[in-house]
C-alpha cells in the first residue's frame, strides 16, 4: 500500500500544465471532476472484478481499461459537440484518475 501511495502522490505532484496565467492542473475545477469521477468508476469496476473473482492484476486492468474507455468515449463525444475541440488535458486527468482509482480498490477485499 505504501508504494501506491507513493506513486499517487508523485503522479498528483509532477503533473502540471504549463499554461500561459500559470494555473496549475489541478486549480481548474474541470480537471478535477474528470479525476474524481474516474477514480470513482475505476473504483467501482475493479472491486466489481475483485467481488466476481478476479485476482488483483487482473481486477485492476478491468477497472482501469473500463474507465479510460469510458473516457475516450466521452472526449470523443465532447469532440464532435466543440467543432472538433478535444481537450487532451481532459484525458490525463481521466487516466490519473482511472489508475488511482484501480491501485486503490485492488487494495481491499470488497463483497458487495
Amino acid at each position: 500500500m505504501k508504494y501506491i501511495v507513493n506513486i499517487i502522490v508523485l503522479l498528483l505532484l509532477t503533473y502540471q500544465t504549463a499554461a500561459a496565467n500559470d494555473t496549475s492542473f489541478w486549480k481548474q475545477k474541470d480537471k478535477r471532476m474528470h479525476f474524481a469521477v474516474s477514480a470513482v468508476i475505476a473504483t467501482t469496476t475493479t472491486a466489481y472484478a475483485r467481488n466476481k473473482g478476479y485476482d488483483k492484476t487482473e481486477s485492476f486492468f478491468i477497472g482501469f481499461g473500463t474507465t479510460v474507455l469510458i473516457g475516450l468515449i466521452k472526449e470523443g463525444i465532447d469532440g464532435r459537440r466543440k467543432n472538433g475541440h478535444q481537450e487532451t488535458d481532459d484525458m490525463k486527468a481521466n487516466i490519473l484518475g482511472a489508475m488511482s482509482g484501480a491501485l486503490i480498490s485492488t487494495q481491499f477485499e470488497w463483497k458487495f
